[in-house]
């Protein structure tokens, strides 16, 4: 459920739907190779829905705060951006 300022600024809840995310492999969301490659050797399918919602946007450079439930993928879909960005500063261009 998301958060959204009516006409008199009073924070009024807005509900989206679980089915409205496109994304369903992990390549799609942008990660380095070796990230992949490590997602690929934990056995992860396909990123879980707070994965595939905070994981473009982490990548974008925009803060990320999120509810929801224990083993949902929220270490991950904080975690992944941060190796990325990690990544990217080492590799000389």
């Amino acid at each position: 459920m998301k958060r959204k300022l009516n006409e008199d600024d009073v924070p009024t809840a807005v509900n989206t739907s679980a089915g409205d995310h496109s994304t369903t492999t992990f390549s799609a969301l942008g990660l380095d190779s070796r990230l992949l490659q490590a997602v690929a050797k934990e056995n992860f399918s396909s990123p879980t829905l707070v994965q595939s919602r905070a994981i473009p946007l982490a990548l974008e450079g925009k803060d990320i705060l999120t509810r929801s439930k224990t083993g949902s993928g929220k270490t991950a879909a904080y975690i992944l951006p941060i190796l990325q960005s990690m990544l990217q500063r080492k590799d000389p261009e």
